[in-house]
């Protein structure tokens, strides 16, 4: 008895796999209903109709763009070229500014020394005071850097500070030398 229901239970199962596989592969084989071709080409000559509309909205739009485009890239590469203009008057002020004021300080130093000629410890001294005003115009210069990174700031001071310091030490030297020799 047992095994009479066993196999019905089986024989049922089987039968209702059997019957869901049918059916799943009948509603596939159904044809569905495909739209006609004239409901097709109503469909296509509506949405050409859409883009035709867009077009002839939006293309004016894109080429009156288009060339304000072009008059600002133009207007943009004439700045450029006023700007490249600007830096080399600046920079040749700068050199005729720089070496007026070299001469400048060679006048005075010639008109000084005609009027009273430098001893040789008062040559030391204005190497010496010169370097001293070179470094403080380094550290000024370098002063916004002091309350974030001091450290920085004083490497930068330094790093600016050498030809200033090289050159007061060459000529503190060449100035005493001078008077240790004419003795």
């Amino acid at each position: 008895m047992r095994n009479r229901a066993r196999r019905g239970i089986l024989l049922l199962t089987i039968n209702l796999f059997l019957s869901m596989l049918v059916m799943t592969v009948s509603e596939s084989a159904v044809p569905t209903e495909k739209p006609t071709d004239q409901f097709q080409l109503l469909d296509c000559q509506t949405k050409l109709q859409e883009w035709k509309d867009w077009a002839a909205k939006n293309v004016p739009k894109h080429e009156e763009l288009t060339k304000e485009y072009e008059k600002v890239k133009a207007r943009n590469e004439e700045l450029e070229n006023n700007q490249d203009k600007f830096w080399i008057l600046i920079a040749a002020a700068f050199a005729f500014g720089l070496g007026a004021g070299v001469y400048c300080v060679r006048l005075l130093i010639r008109f000084i020394k005609q009027i009273r000629p430098f001893s040789q410890a008062k040559k030391q001294l204005f190497a010496l005071l010169g370097a001293v005003l070179w470094v403080t115009l380094a550290v000024l210069l370098n002063s916004d850097r002091i309350p974030y990174h001091p450290v920085n700031a004083l490497a930068a001071a330094l790093f600016w500070s050498l030809p200033a310091l090289l050159l007061a030490g060459i000529l503190f030297w060449w100035f005493g030398r001078a008077e240790v020799q004419q003795t």
